[in-house]
């Protein structure tokens, strides 16, 4: 039937509006990530370097050295953020176990503050960022990335009265021109009949055996 669609084998037939729409949420999200990232960067490196100056509390050595440890942790877990970046369609096993992390995290400075009481400002906006911002964010990027594989898998949709595409020309590798197939000839055909040399050494062609007459009777012909 002229006109009607069918479904084919083949690679996947990509819409333009899709695919300019997914392109337009993964820049978002990679926005997103991007500035919610600097957070943990920021605050860990300055953890490092400065110890807990940031939280106004005095430590003693080894409180120090724990708060340096968890600041370095904070400070890699934002860089391990930030390479997922670039590709993050299909980052997606690394993004989710930064968010585990980073949510159980979350829930050992909610769990303190059960015990001891409500924190400063700072370490509310840490927690918020840890049980909130973090999953969105995993959410997000699953549905980015979900959205590319569908388009991925998407099966060709062709019209019956519509031409094959044409096959594509193999192009040559490393500039060489690929040899030319070798010609197979078949075992029966007749040998050659050998040009017999004339006088003056030049080739003349054998002559073509005679016709048989066919006035003369078949016994006639075999008895000659």
């Amino acid at each position: 039937m002229t006109g009607e669609t069918v479904m084919v084998d083949g690679p996947a037939e990509e819409d333009p509006r899709v695919l300019a729409k997914l392109e337009r949420r993964r820049r978002l999200l990679q926005q997103a990530i991007g500035a919610a990232a600097l957070i943990p960067v920021a605050a860990g490196l300055y953890g490092v370097l400065f110890g807990p100056a940031l939280t106004g509390e005095r430590l003693g050595t080894s409180g120090d050295s724990h708060y340096r440890y968890l600041s370095g942790l904070h400070l890699a877990v934002g860089l391990l953020c930030w390479s997922t970046i670039p590709s993050i369609e299909s980052t997606g096993p690394r993004f989710r176990l930064l968010t585990l992390m980073v949510f159980i995290g979350g829930l050992a400075r909610f769990f303190g503050m059960t015990l001891a009481g409500l924190p400063s400002f700072y370490m509310l906006g840490a927690l918020t960022m840890e049980l909130v911002v973090m999953p969105i964010l995993c959410f997000w990027q699953w549905r980015i990335a979900r959205g590319y594989a569908v388009e991925e898998k998407r099966p060709v949709i062709r019209r019956e009265n519509q031409a094959p595409p044409p096959p594509v020309a193999t192009a040559p590798v490393d500039g060489r021109v690929p040899a030319p197939r070798p010609q197979t000839v078949p075992d029966d055909l007749p040998e050659p009949v050998p040009a017999a040399a004339s006088g003056d050494g030049t080739a003349m062609a054998a002559p073509p055996p005679p016709a048989p007459n066919p006035r003369v009777p078949e016994t006639a012909r075999s008895s000659t």
